[in-house]
């Protein structure tokens, strides 16, 4: 992969793979953009790279199901992916962003964190407001 910079955005450019490549891969490609203040982000939500890397520290497994991320050739449903609590994707805040799997992802959708906890895909999995991470327990406790 290369980056290049056009005036303040620089562009990732992937290699072209054929047709039988592409079946057995997902394609994945970020944006980067220079923030004001000079920081980098790096992937399709501008999350500022500083706080992607705090967010990948702190949640190494699913802050809802709690099992460990695979890799998406291992399992698309288990694979990380980004979340926001809130359903708001301009709330980028260490509070807001968390990675969950993209099974929990999916079945949360847009519903509100309370609501979605009463789904049965949460009562099937046990997950409950006791068993999620801090991180989520603290989003219950300020009305989510």
């Amino acid at each position: 992969m290369a980056i290049e910079l056009f005036g303040s955005v620089a562009v990732a450019s992937l290699r072209i793979m054929s047709k039988k490549d592409m079946s057995n891969r997902s394609t994945e490609y970020a944006v980067m953009r220079k923030e004001p203040g000079g920081g980098a982000m790096a992937n399709n939500w501008n999350i500022p790279a500083d706080l992607e890397q705090e967010v990948r520290e702190r949640d190494r497994v699913c802050v809802y199901c709690r099992n460990e991320f695979l890799s998406h050739k291992e399992s698309a449903k288990a694979s990380a992916s980004w979340e926001h609590i809130i359903n708001d994707a301009s709330i980028i805040t260490r509070e807001n962003i968390c990675l969950c799997c993209r099974g929990c992802n999916a079945s949360k959708g847009q519903k509100k964190l309370s609501d979605w906890l009463l789904t049965n895909y949460c009562k099937e999995r046990g997950i409950t407001a006791d068993t999620v991470a801090p991180i989520i327990k603290q989003a219950i406790e300020n009305g989510q």
